[in-house]
């Protein structure tokens, strides 16, 4: 059976080796990844929505699709502040979750570098993003 992935943070160090992979997957007839920026990407399977991921309204109704991978994350450096970090590493993923849940996407995969973080984490940061159970 064919299926559709859907993909945030695909154009990360994580997130773009997910996405190749995922291309190359005879499971998925469609790669939906949804970004802030352009990729450059050209592919016969790959959807792109550039998306305010601040604006879940904006894009609720593109997220359709049988499993989502989520490789979203940032640094404090690059975010400039922890608040700013949170928003991105956990509230920007909560949403986008919720969204996906009501939209009937089966199930969430979380993608992390093996150090960080991992589908195991208890951490108070990852136990909100990891612990999403679809089912």
């Amino acid at each position: 059976m064919e299926k559709t992935a859907l993909v945030i943070g695909a154009t990360g160090l994580v997130g773009s080796t997910l996405v190749k992979q995922l291309l190359d997957d005879k499971n998925y007839n469609q790669i939906v990844q949804f970004v802030r920026t352009p990729s450059g990407i050209n592919h016969p399977k790959l959807i792109e929505h550039c998306i305010d991921f601040a604006d879940p309204n904006s894009y609720q109704d593109l997220v359709k699709g049988d499993v989502l991978y989520s490789a979203f994350g940032t640094t404090l450096k690059a975010a400039g502040s922890k608040e700013k970090q949170y928003q991105i590493d956990v509230t920007f993923v909560e949403n986008f979750c919720k969204i996906a849940k009501n939209q009937g996407v089966e199930s969430l995969t979380k993608q992390t570098l093996p150090l960080n973080h991992g589908k195991n984490c208890s951490c108070n940061r990852c136990n909100r993003t990891c612990g999403f159970n679809f089912g």
